[in-house]
């Protein structure tokens, strides 16, 4: 059976951002803050509804402060929690509410596959909820710490919606539900899908809300195109009830191993006091060079590697804040003879040189939060939380040959990322990384990569997405050279039909979202697109033509699922031939884009 709200009313509300609608279907009592506003779009207009009629002698929304609502909201309830925070008002009884996959009570769900859903699927325990959430009875209403709590419950996978009310106030104390939806979190994995004239298959069980406590675990074989390999692995993102995560990972490879094992505290909220992480990787793959989609040359690559991080928080402003740390970083990169695969190609020998790094640094971070909610920006139908504001991140420092280095060398990583919203309806994400070592009067390794992506959302049921990626790199470690191709951003090619060490690359598309569900499973939709993309390839043969491409999609959003990406059905067409007859149109099947 359906669980109810905190009234026995059934249903969920879901937030959209600016002059987005405010939806609640069915509309339940537990959903209603005391002002909904709702701004068509474009119009700037807005009207308010008032809660419904109180109870005689029952606490009620009628006796909680009447928001603000001369401007917009960023999320939903923004409002509404910012009104009972400048009241002073105290967390009193916290409500945790989850509801099945399917909603039973709504005939369009009530089906056998729903009820055969909802039957076999063990909903999450209020404990696993309760383990996420940044409130507790007692503490003083902080909005912020709402939204970001609620952000928390929906970046887990496992849960496709999450939104936190207040239900009732009472003197100078407001009761709360925390109301999420499930989603079906276990996968008997058969997959398949086949771009650039390749195949790719597997076969696992995996569940993200492993007997509904939260917890992860996958076993599995999967092959592709470089690799076949059976892995088991665990994640939990509450160890033994605490804010500490555990992910842990073993897979045997066709061409060796992996072993991997992170622990530690992260900043569960923005002004949590510390971090720590200890990341652990031994592993052992073939490192494979493709030229026009085939395997020229290949190694083995060894790698261990050990990292320990820690960061404090500097300061927080309730907007904005610092953190600083220190870093400890040794790991061993190794190779096997390089083996040059028939047919005979002409692509440059790679150069392998064996790394052994060992050293110290620090770390620093400034910080935003300005985070928003938005639907159907890479998602279909979900709920997603971006950041309309920056995230900064330095980390210098030294390798030593007294730690063990091979050679000294200085080592870098600067990253940034910045969102906003520069028009109506209108999202802009951008990053950008550059990471290397100095050495021997020079840089090696060096790696930049750069990307945006601007969303609009002006016509009705459509997204318009422009997406920009750049790649630079100097003296590059051989893992970090870069392709074009089909799983490379161009579908309209083969898989890893080029390399190189420098590459630009745009697409533009059009993405129309219907109102069609196919078994109340995956939401319906289509898109066209066009990509173009250069790359610098190795040796002397310097940049490459501009390869071009364009396709026709349907779209499957699963909304029901942990797993809910987009799947796409394409057809793509080159429209530059490298050679004539080299490429013909491709059929892909699979969750290839991710923006």
């Amino acid at each position: 059976m359906p669980s109810t709200g905190v009234d026995g009313s059934k249903g969920s509300c879901l937030g959209l951002r600016n002059d987005a609608t405010v939806s609640c279907a069915p509309l339940p009592r537990a959903c209603l803050p005391l002002v909904a506003v709702l701004s068509l779009a474009g119009t700037g207009l807005a009207r308010a509804e008032g809660a419904m009629a109180p109870n005689p002698g029952q606490p009620s929304l009628a006796a909680c402060p009447f928001p603000d609502t001369s401007r917009p909201e960023l999320w939903h309830g923004e409002h509404t929690w910012q009104a009972l925070q400048r009241h002073g008002y105290v967390i009193g009884h916290i409500d945790i509410v989850v509801d099945d996959v399917f909603d039973l009570s709504n005939p369009k769900e009530d089906t056998w596959y729903g009820r055969a859903a909802d039957a076999l699927h063990i909903k999450t325990h209020t404990k696993a909820v309760a383990e996420q959430l940044l409130i507790a009875p007692g503490q003083v209403v902080d909005a912020r710490r709402i939204y970001e709590s609620e952000r928390k419950l929906r970046a887990l996978s496992y849960l496709r919606f999450a939104d936190i009310i207040p239900v009732a106030c009472t003197a100078s104390t407001v009761d709360v539900a925390a109301h999420v939806k499930d989603a079906w979190s276990l996968k008997f994995d058969l997959s398949f899908n086949h771009v650039g004239g390749q195949s790719n298959l597997g076969a696992s069980f995996e569940d993200v809300n492993f007997l509904g406590t939260g917890k992860t675990l996958m076993v599995g074989h999967k092959s592709d195109v470089q690799r076949s390999s059976n892995q088991v692995s665990y994640q939990d993102p509450a160890l033994a009830g605490s804010r500490w995560t555990l992910a842990t990972t073993y897979a045997h490879l066709s061409d060796g191993f992996t072993r991997s094992v992170d622990v530690g505290q992260p900043f569960y909220e923005d002004q949590a006091p510390w971090s720590l992480f200890v990341h652990y990787l031994d592993q052992q793959q073939n490192l494979n060079f493709y030229q026009d989609s085939a395997v020229a040359w290949r190694a083995a690559d060894i790698t261990q590697k050990t990292e320990l991080d820690w960061m404090h928080l500097l300061y927080w402003d309730g907007q904005a804040g610092m953190r600083a740390g220190l870093a400890y970083i040794d790991e061993d990169i190794r190779y096997g003879n390089l083996q040059s695969l028939p047919p005979q190609q002409t692509l440059v020998r790679p150069t392998l040189t064996p790394r052994r790094f060992s050293g110290a640094g620090g770390t620093y971070e400034y910080y935003q939060d300005n985070y928003g909610t938005f639907t159907n920006i890479a998602l279909m139908g979900r709920t997603e939380d971006y950041n309309v504001g920056w995230d900064d991140k330095v980390e210098l420092g030294y390798f030593s040959e007294m730690l063990g280095s091979r050679v000294p060398a200085w080592f870098y990583d600067f990253s940034s990322s910045y969102g906003s919203e520069p028009w109506d309806e209108s999202l802009f994400l951008s990053s950008a990384e550059l990471r290397g070592r100095h050495h021997q009067q020079r840089e090696q390794g060096l790696d930049g990569q750069m990307l945006f992506t601007l969303y609009n959302q002006k016509l009705p049921h459509q997204t318009l997405v422009l997406h920009g990626e750049l790649g630079y790199s100097l003296r590059p470690d051989p893992e970090d050279l870069q392709y074009l191709g089909g799983l490379q951003g161009m579908p309209g090619y083969p898989n890893f039909f080029l390399i190189g060490d420098r590459r630009w690359q745009g697409n533009i598309s059009d993405r129309i979202n219907t109102n069609v569900y196919v078994l109340n499973i995956f939401q319906l939709g289509f898109a066209v697109y066009a990509d173009a993309g250069q790359i610098r390839q190795l040796g002397d043969a310097g940049w490459s033509r501009t390869l071009a491409d364009a396709g026709i999609a349907l779209r499957l959003g699963d909304v029901r699922s942990a797993y809910g990406g987009v799947i796409y059905i394409t057809y793509a067409w080159p429209l530059v031939k490298l050679q004539p007859g080299a490429t013909s149109r491709q059929f892909v099947v699979g969750n290839i884009i991710n923006f």
